[in-house]
């Protein structure tokens, strides 16, 4: 790659006004703004779901390395889509208990969560990005990993090798998706990173980062160089140890998988372990009653490798036990 000559950096920040509360003050977005020159655009958001604040974290550190590196284009930041839910250590918007990753592009006239995710959205796509990063978390017992979203359309289709190019920035295993019906009536076509992709036709895909509730500095550094190796391979700083522009990205064949679900109530003793590989027939769970009587012994109908246990002890009939990366077939 060429290399660029030092520009000035330009530092802006902002806010992106949502509505008026009752006590008459501005709910907003914030944002903040890197430019150096013309060049790529990079557009990085966190905190869609409340209580998943590593991408704030995250995002912290990559300001620092922001303002250290040289770099040609402009990084924006919303560091917090749900303001409410990041008070209030909750997943959901708190003033309507809805999950907002269920609600984009959204309406700028529809009901409140609608209202959020439309100026969340507008403002992503306000920036034209060549590129768009969404930060989440999973559980306390979760690996990092990349989720790609499902590809709705012939136009989004078109971005596969890019997206697959620029997620190969992270050192996380990469997947895709829930099977397209899952997806759908999952209404993760609804998600930011799924509507960024199909609908704002942006290169979009979705981090996820360890644990809820506090910050898990580990994979926030993890992210922090992701997202330096997704500028290096937009072209937008010199290659990095992801590489560049023209770098290799192995074909991601792996898919989201939720293999089991509680049959009866109990409480959950699991004999795996984030990262772990499980064969089919493993025993993976134990659930058990309050008496510590054994009602339920559960075993994974795939091979595949656990990527997050949730954050309960425990389970009501139906309920997930764990997700795992399968062969996407």
């Amino acid at each position: 790659m060429k290399r660029v000559a030092s520009v000035t950096l330009r530092e802006e920040r902002g806010r992106v006004e949502v509505c008026e509360t009752v006590d008459g003050a501005t709910r907003g977005l914030p944002w903040i703004r890197f430019r150096r020159g013309d060049g790529p655009r990079l557009v990085v958001t966190s905190a869609v779901h409340g209580n998943e604040v590593t991408g704030i974290r995250a995002l912290q550190l990559f300001y620092d390395e922001l303002r250290a590196r040289s770099f040609h284009g402009t990084v924006t930041c919303l560091p917090m889509l749900n303001p409410s839910g990041c008070e209030s250590n909750r997943r959901e918007v708190s003033e309507t208990s809805e999950d907002l990753n269920r609600f984009f592009p959204g309406r700028s006239d529809g009901g409140f969560a609608e209202r959020l995710a439309s100026a969340g959205y507008q403002a992503i796509l306000g920036e034209s990005p060549d590129c768009h990063v969404d930060l989440h978390a999973d559980s306390s017992e979760s690996i990092a990993y990349v989720i790609l979203d499902r590809y709705l359309n012939a136009e989004s289709a078109q971005l596969l090798p890019r997206v697959e190019s620029l997620s190969a920035a992270f050192d996380a295993i990469r997947l895709y998706d829930w099977p397209l019906d899952q997806y759908r009536s999952s209404r993760l076509d609804a998600s930011l990173s799924g509507s960024v992709l199909n609908q704002g036709k942006v290169p979009s895909f979705t981090v996820e980062l360890g644990t809820l509730r506090y910050a898990d500095e580990a994979k926030a550094v993890l992210a922090c160089r992701g997202l330096l190796g997704v500028m290096a391979r937009l072209g937008m700083m010199e290659p990095g140890a992801t590489g560049g522009p023209e770098a290799a990205a192995p074909k991601v064949e792996l898919r989201r998988y939720t293999p089991l679900r509680a049959e009866r109530a109990g409480f959950g003793r699991f004999l795996v372990r984030a990262g772990q590989r499980v064969e089919a027939g493993m025993v993976i769970c134990e659930l058990s009653d309050v008496f510590r009587t054994r009602v339920e012994e559960l075993k994974s109908p795939v091979s595949g490798v656990v990527l997050s246990i949730p954050d309960r002890y425990w389970f009501s009939p139906g309920m997930g036990l764990l997700t795992m990366a399968v062969r996407d077939e």
